[in-house]
C-alpha cells in the first residue's frame, strides 16, 4: 500500500513567498530563487509541495538533484531535460529544431557535459561543449515561452563543475531576456550551506549578484510546528 506524504507543517509564509515568484515567472518576468538552510528542515519537502503547486497551475514541472560523487557530469540538467523532452514531442521539434539530437543524446546519457575543474578541454572538446551548453540554455528558454516552466534543482552544494556551469550560463542567458520576449520560467535551486572557497560557493555567490536573483533561507520550525509534525506523523509524545 502507498503510503503518502505527510500535511506540509508550517511553511505558510515560505509557500506565499514562492507562489509570489511563480505568478511573477506566470507573467513572463523570470526568476531564480536560491532556497537554503541546513540539512533536515523541510528545503525539499517544500520544494514538492511547491512543485505540486504549480502543476495544478499548469507549469511545466522539471526536477534534476545532485549527489555526491556524481559520476556522469550535469546529471541535473539531463533531468530536467529528460522531463521536458518526454513531453508534446511536436513542440519540442518545432521549438528547438536542429538541436533536438544531441539534447536527446545528452538527455539519455550518450553524451555528457565535462567537468572544467576535472578535464582540460581542447580547442574541438571546447566547440563541442560550448555548443552543448549553448543548446541547453536556448532549449530551457524557448521552451519556457512556449509554456511556464517550473525547474527545481536539488542539493546545489553537491553539484560538480558541470552543472554549476550549465546554471550560470543558463542564468546569465535569462539574464539577457529580461527585456526582450516574456520567458515563464522560474528556476529554484536548493542547498546546504557550501564549503568556503568551493565551486559551488563561488557559483552562488555569482549568482546572486543577477538582478532575477532572490534568496529564501529555510529555518526551523516553532515550537507548536513540532507538536503538529509529530502528531501528523502518528508518534506519541512521551508522558
Amino acid at each position: 500500500m502507498a503510503h503518502s506524504e505527510p500535511a506540509l507543517v508550517g511553511r505558510v509564509a515560505e509557500l506565499g513567498w514562492l507562489e509570489g515568484h511563480l505568478r511573477e515567472a506566470a507573467a513572463g518576468h523570470p526568476r531564480l530563487v536560491l532556497v537554503s538552510g541546513e540539512a533536515g528542515l523541510g528545503k525539499s519537502r517544500l520544494a514538492s509541495e511547491f512543485a505540486a503547486l504549480a502543476g495544478r497551475t499548469h507549469f511545466w514541472v522539471c526536477r534534476g538533484r545532485a549527489f555526491q560523487d556524481m559520476t556522469f557530469p550535469g546529471l541535473p540538467f539531463a533531468d530536467v531535460l529528460r522531463d521536458q523532452l518526454a513531453d508534446v514531442p511536436e513542440v519540442i521539434d518545432r521549438v528547438l529544431g536542429d538541436d533536438v539530437p544531441r539534447l536527446v543524446a545528452f538527455a539519455r546519457g550518450e553524451a555528457a557535459l565535462d567537468d572544467p575543474q576535472e578535464t582540460p578541454p581542447t580547442t574541438d572538446s571546447f566547440d563541442r561543449q560550448m555548443g552543448l551548453v549553448v543548446a541547453i540554455s536556448r532549449a530551457m528558454i524557448e521552451l519556457a515561452r512556449v509554456r511556464p516552466t517550473l525547474i527545481v534543482i536539488d542539493d546545489l552544494q553537491w553539484a560538480d563543475g558541470a552543472t554549476l556551469a550549465q546554471l550560470q550560463h543558463l542564468i546569465f542567458d535569462v539574464s539577457d531576456c529580461l527585456h526582450g520576449e516574456p520567458v515563464k520560467l522560474l528556476i529554484v535551486a536548493i542547498h546546504r550551506e557550501v564549503d568556503p572557497g568551493s565551486a559551488a560557493e563561488r557559483a552562488v555567490t555569482r549568482i546572486r549578484r543577477e538582478s532575477l536573483c532572490h534568496t529564501l533561507e529555510v529555518g526551523e520550525l516553532d515550537e507548536d510546528e513540532v507538536r503538529s509534525l509529530v502528531t501528523g506523523l502518528g508518534i506519541e509524545r512521551p508522558a
